[in-house]
Parts: structure tokens; sequence; C-alpha cells
């Protein structure tokens, strides 16, 4: 995906960013399928890492494509790019078909100015058909067989266990609130649950009923360090970490603690949370580093995560999430 990016961003201005918005892809025959919704999440996320790009955010993309009943008409049409370009704001459209060639997928996309309509720069890509691109293409098996091996992980006193091994790519876990701007990504080290978008973001994981007893893992990664923040709300408390130019901060509602070594650019780092009753305990990467005691706790059937970052939040992502019960 990234040769097709740096293939498209020839016609970029140099002095100045440009404001792109990036359309569904469109298969050349048969169905559409969450691949081609992927590839367009895809393609936005990595023209948006160039900074070279202002994107037009794709829920209000999504709304006027709707509204202007264009959702089939701006790969042929060049004049429907013009009228979105002039309801969005955006100087080019991007779009593309993609072409199932049994083992692999060829993806050719074109960049469109919305002033002329005329085509500014082309791409072409062709992508193996592994098995996450084929269960984006509604290839079956893949998912089950995903699933068996989530299962395998799990110890006996789960009561919640999300890795994203059974959510497609591009997609959300089921029942969680917020997610316009993530998607599940596959990475050479397992999937993970990233957002692609200028940060502040957070998602919202409702309806899981805690027990007054517990211990919570976050496993996570963040790689724009300066000033940036990972904070987990369960009911009326709050735990994370906070990372700066000189210093990393373990925080636990409003008690915060130093860390000893600054954490490396692009690492994991695990965040647990055991509550027994009215006692909590926060430890980082497997050393407890902070205690508290909260007798208002109570218990919670809503969580919420947000990465916080001034700039970007391309690249933050979510790698492992559970819960499990504690005597």
């Amino acid at each position: 995906m990234l040769s097709l990016v740096e293939q498209l961003v020839t016609w970029l201005p140099q002095d100045r960013r440009a404001h792109v918005a990036v359309l569904d892809l469109e298969p050349l025959s048969g169905p559409a399928t969450d691949l081609d919704r992927f590839l367009a999440e895809e393609i936005t996320a990595r023209l948006f890492a160039t900074r070279r790009v202002e994107v037009v955010e794709r829920v209000f993309l999504r709304r006027v494509m709707d509204e202007l009943n264009l959702s089939k008409s701006i790969t042929m049409d060049p004049d429907a790019a013009k009228r979105l370009g002039q309801l969005t704001g955006a100087e080019y459209v991007v779009v593309g078909r993609t072409s199932d060639l049994g083992d692999s997928v060829r993806v050719s996309i074109r960049a469109l100015d919305t002033t002329t309509g005329s085509v500014v720069s082309t791409g072409v890509v062709t992508l193996l058909k592994e098995a996450s691109l084929a269960s984006l293409m509604g290839g079956r098996g893949v998912a089950s067989a995903r699933d068996a091996s989530r299962d395998r992980k799990r110890p006996p006193n789960t009561l919640y266990y999300e890795d994203f091994e059974s959510v497609n790519e591009g997609d959300a876990p089921p029942g969680w609130l917020g997610v316009d701007h993530f998607a599940v990504r596959v990475e050479p080290r397992g999937r993970v649950f990233s957002c692609f978008e200028k940060g502040p973001m957070k998602f919202t994981i409702p309806s899981i009923r805690l027990p007054e007893s517990y211990q919570m893992e976050v496993v996570a990664r963040q790689t724009h360090w300066t000033q940036s923040e990972l904070t987990i709300t369960v009911g009326v408390n709050r735990f994370g970490i906070k990372r700066g130019s000189f210093s990393n901060v373990a925080f636990l509602n409003k008690t915060d603690k130093e860390l000893p070594a600054m954490l490396q650019d692009g690492a994991s780092v695990r965040l647990t949370l055991e509550r027994r009753g009215s006692n909590y305990r926060l430890s980082v990467d497997g050393t407890e580093t902070l205690l508290g005691r909260y007798p208002d706790g109570g218990s919670s059937e809503t969580w919420t995560i947000e990465f916080r970052n001034p700039g970007a939040c391309f690249g933050e992502a979510l790698q492992r999430l559970a819960v499990y019960a504690v005597e």
C-alpha cells in the first residue's frame, strides 16, 4: 500500500497541504466488499502520514455522497467530482477499482482535480490474496480459524478478551461506539486497533458489567511520544500513561508517578489495573507502580479508551484488552 500512495502523491503541491477526499474503491465486477472500504481507509491513513494533505473526514464524506446519490458516479463522471469538491472543500478526489485475479487483487487508483475534473495522478499495485485479504472479500473459513486460535489464548477466569484476531481487517469489534476513526489493521506482529485521524480520539465499550474484584489488562502502542497520553476510564476511575520528551508518567486518578526508564519509541506498554473491593493496584509492564483506595469506585458497564496527541493519532494502537476474575 505504501508504494501505491508513493505513486499517487506525485501531484501534490510542494508549498502547502492539499485538501483530499478518498472514496471507497469499487470492484471491477460483482458487489462491493469490505476490502473496497478497507483500502480507502488504508489509503487515507497513508496519505495523512505523508503530512502533505488535509483529508476530508470520511463520515462527513459518506453523508454528502448519500445525500447527492453519488455513490456510484464519481469513478466515471468528472462532473460529479467537481460537485463533491464544491461541497466538501476537497481540491482532489481519489477514486479507484479493485480487480480479483484469483490468487491476487489488482488495485488501481486515480486522483481527480475537482476544479477541472481531469486526472492528475494514478497508481497501481497488486496484492497477494492472503488469509486476511480473502476474509475482507468474503472468504469462508478464515474467521472460524482465528476464533479457535483466540479461544486457546484465554485462561479459564477470563471475563472479557479482545485481541482483534476475530475481527476483519478494516472493521471494528461489534458493539464498540465512537470508532469511525479506528480500524483493525494486520501488522507483522499481529492485529491492532488503530486510529488514523488527528487526535484526540476515543471510543467506548458498553454493556460489560465488571465485578467488585477484577484485573484489567491493556496492551497498547504509542508511536508519537511527545506530549501523548493513553487514558482508560472505568466508571469513575481513570488510569493510563503520559509521555513527554524527557519522562514517562503513569497515573491512577489524581495520583501519578514518573517511570524509572523511558519507554522506547514504537514499543508496546502493558498496563494492568487490579481491583479488590476499594483497593486498586496499577502495574506497568509487570512492575507495581501505584496503589490507591477509592471507596466510591462502584461498578461499571462502560469503559472508555482515549488516545491524546496534539498532532496525529495515526500509528497509536490498542493491541489487547482483557479482564480476568480475581478471588
